[in-house]
């Protein structure tokens, strides 16, 4: 089990970072994610607790941004020394001691006979609206934390002050730079150090090809690497990109931007085992049931899983047989969710091999921590 998504005393929580690891660990938790509010000050507590429990933690962080509308941005993965994180958590705390500042102000002038110093004794870490209302609640005036908001500073209260927030596009280049490694760099690195990959054609959406461009010239990708403007589905993208390659090339290895733990050897494997055939692919059994149901829900039936694989990638093809492959799919326009299916639709054998657990796709801010907590597994075996 896991929770990406845990609050210690560093903030509003209500147990110690060393007492949240202690808990996962009672509860069967495996990996956990510490992400107060507006700070990373639980976080190196957490992870030798961590170390000491055996529980994977992953480190994070609760921002709180936007500028019309309040986003909670869950970042994980950096480092919280780095200097960008620290000015960044330097301007949330003086943000919430000011907003707390306010909020008290406006307490006092309503009568309410409360203090900063009550308020900061109470919060021992990052300060927020429920440590005012455990003073609250202390100096009787209201009888729990419910009570509190809705009279004195919950939105539309008397007391209730907004916070200036930080941006949300400058929240995510903070992250970036303070040591997340963008998901794309380290597959691109993964590839650049393949000794089989001969080149590298990235294909992108239109409007992200100077981002991802600049990216690339960052990286220090080492082999010959051309970005390029992908279509309108992934069978065009596919395409596009495998007709930049060199004109002499005999295979194609498509790996998916969104799995960065591919390790080299592991590319290169594929690439031997597509040798020996024309279209083979990573796969692990599906440990779920399955059903098959209609758009109304209701279930039409429940295949044998045993036959059933989630397939990964790289994928590997005869170049030839891949863009033949794909041009009919287009000009059919089949729906191809994967280039395997592609070849199958001209009746051609695909191969599975057994794929790597690690080897995960990201599209979630959970998949992202996952990944993290993987990446940590293997620095500690190395």
């Amino acid at each position: 089990m896991l929770d990406l998504h845990i609050h210690t005393t560093a903030s509003d929580g209500s147990l110690t970072p060393t007492q949240v690891v202690q808990l996962a660990r009672k509860k069967g938790f495996s990996l956990i994610a510490v992400t107060d509010h507006d700070t990373m000050g639980g976080v190196a507590e957490a992870l030798e607790a961590g170390k000491k429990y055996n529980v994977d933690v992953v480190p994070g962080v609760e921002i709180s941004s936007g500028v019309t509308l309040e986003v909670h941005m869950l970042g994980y993965g950096m480092l919280p020394d780095h200097p960008v994180m620290k000015a960044m958590m330097e301007d949330m705390r003086a943000a919430r001691v000011e907003r707390m500042e306010r909020i008290i102000e406006n307490l006092q002038k309503m009568g309410v006979p409360i203090t900063v110093e009550e308020v900061e004794a109470v919060a021992g870490g990052a300060i927020g609206r429920p440590h005012i209302a455990q003073v609250l609640i202390a100096h009787g005036l209201v009888p729990d934390v419910r009570t509190a908001f809705r009279e004195y500073i919950g939105v539309g209260a008397k007391a209730y002050v907004e916070r200036r927030k930080m941006a949300s596009e400058q929240v995510i280049a903070n992250i970036r730079d303070a040591g997340g490694v963008p998901v794309l760099a380290r597959t691109l690195t993964a590839l650049d150090r393949a000794v089989l990959v001969d080149e590298i054609v990235v294909a992108v959406q239109p409007e992200k090809l100077e981002e991802v461009a600049a990216l690339v010239s960052r990286t220090g990708i080492r082999k010959p690497i051309r970005v390029v403007e992908g279509g309108a589905n992934r069978a065009e993208s596919v395409l596009l990109a495998a007709l930049e390659a060199s004109e002499d090339t005999e295979y194609l290895a498509i790996h998916d931007g969104a799995r960065p733990l591919i390790l080299p050897e592991q590319v290169d494997e594929m690439i031997r085992l597509g040798q020996r055939t024309y279209a083979v692919a990573p796969a692990l059994p599906v440990t779920d049931t399955v059903k098959v149901a209609d758009l109304s829900g209701l279930v039409l039936s429940t295949p044998d899983r045993s036959t059933l694989f989630a397939v990964q990638t790289p994928q590997v093809f005869q170049a030839s047989i891949l863009k033949a492959a794909l041009q009919s799919a287009i000009d059919a326009e089949a729906p191809i969710t994967d280039d395997c299916s592609a070849v199958e639709r001209l009746g051609k054998e695909v191969y599975l091999t057994p794929g790597w657990r690690e080897n995960i796709k990201i599209t979630t801010p959970e998949d992202l921590a996952i990944a993290e907590a993987f990446l940590r597994r293997r620095e500690v075996n190395q």
